[in-house]
């Protein structure tokens, strides 16, 4: 028991000398300014929905309050099959351009997100292509913003914030404060150009960069990874090509997952990506977030044979207390940026349970299957 003690104890501290790059990683993200000039890019939004008639409205109503001229703009919404009135809702916005997905394919796909992106990428017209999901928000001067960095940085991709709502239940506080410390990582990664993070709701890639790497051909086989796996192509043939914006005025604003099961299925799905990881650094990080997070599993477990469980279990909450100590570095300034700062309170509490899920949602991530949109994928 002692050597597993201390083998944690080894862990933890290689944990949080990561955890303090990220942070200062993220510190070194300069907080982009307003455009200076007029913009002159086309742009173009796309947005893969299925059976999203309860949440399109509200963001394609977000998308007509855009300032940025009409003349530049585009909006393509991808229907993948929906059998709600997700369709018609995106057609009665004059300004969006409706594609059926089921006239595009013939037979079953892995990836149908993947493929309904691709539809839409052939069948527009920007040079800035900028993807965003259906059950989001965007601020009025998000395309604005997010062009002024293109133009004056020239990057081939664009990595954005993205946030939770106000939560109103304890999974919702729960999902905020783990998504919190997802973004800082991103966008540390990004600025230190460590692996590859970025999230599909609020990403940007030009049309030259998109067809160069041959789109999503070779990681079409995985149902998710629309954004990290398109990354880390274009992080291949771009080196210096990837950027983070980190500016207010492009945090999009995304729902929380209403339940415990949706929760764990959302994030099974994003650890399923981990087994085409390409880079290293990125494998180092979830091994050792995963090997923490199992020792920490295993510790009150094999303390109840022991003679001294009460002392084990006492060991055990104060490395729990380091490690909440230890990503309360990261969090502040992240939740700062985002103004979630109120929702810091409840960090240690969330523990156990955060704990458990890494193990779990890791395990099945990588062996198992799960159900996305009413489709069973691996």
């Amino acid at each position: 028991m002692d050597i597993l003690i201390i083998i944690t104890g080894v862990v933890l501290l290689l944990y949080a000398v990561c955890i303090l790059y990220y942070r200062w990683g993220w510190k070194q993200l300069p907080v982009d300014n307003q455009p200076k000039h007029p913009p002159s890019t086309a742009v173009t939004v796309l947005i893969a929905a299925r059976n999203e008639a309860e949440n399109l409205p509200a963001l394609l109503t977000s998308l007509q309050q855009q300032r940025y001229p009409l003349t530049l703009m585009e909006v393509i919404v991808i229907d993948d099959h929906s059998t709600d009135e997700t369709a018609s809702i995106a057609s009665s916005f004059p300004f969006v351009k409706v594609i059926s997905l089921a006239d595009f394919i013939t037979e079953p796909v892995m990836a149908y997100k993947k493929k309904a992106l691709e539809t839409g990428i052939d069948q527009s017209l920007g040079e800035l292509l900028i993807t965003t999901d259906a059950d989001c928000i965007v601020p009025p001067n998000w395309l604005e913003n997010i062009v002024a960095f293109y133009e004056e940085h020239k990057k081939e991709m664009i990595v954005m914030p993205v946030v939770y709502t106000s939560p109103r239940t304890a999974l919702d506080i729960f999902q905020t404060l783990d998504f919190l410390s997802l973004q800082g990582i991103t966008g540390a990664a990004v600025q230190l150009g460590l692996h590859p993070m970025s999230n599909g709701a609020n990403l940007a890639f030009t049309r030259k960069a998109y067809y160069a790497v041959e789109g999503y051909k070779g990681i079409q086989h995985k149902a998710s990874g629309d954004d990290i796996l398109l990354m880390q192509k274009m992080e291949q043939a771009f080196p210096n090509g990837i950027g983070y914006l980190k500016s207010k005025d492009v945090i999009v604003e995304t729902k929380p997952m209403p339940d415990i099961v949706s929760f764990f299925r959302q994030r099974i799905r994003w650890a399923s990506k981990s087994s085409v990881y390409q880079k290293d650094s990125m494998l180092l990080v979830m091994l050792l977030v995963y090997v923490l997070n199992v020792l920490l599993v295993v510790i009150p477990i094999a303390s109840i044979w022991s003679s001294d469980a009460m002392f084990y279990l006492l060991i055990w909450l104060i490395l729990l207390l380091i490690k909440s100590i230890i990503e309360y570095t990261l969090l502040i300034p992240v939740a700062a940026f985002f103004k979630r700062m109120k929702w810091l309170i409840y960090f240690p509490f969330a523990q156990p349970f955060h704990i458990v899920y890494t193990v779990v949602s890791g395990a099945l991530g990588f062996w198992g299957g799960y159900t996305w949109k009413d489709r069973k994928v691996k």
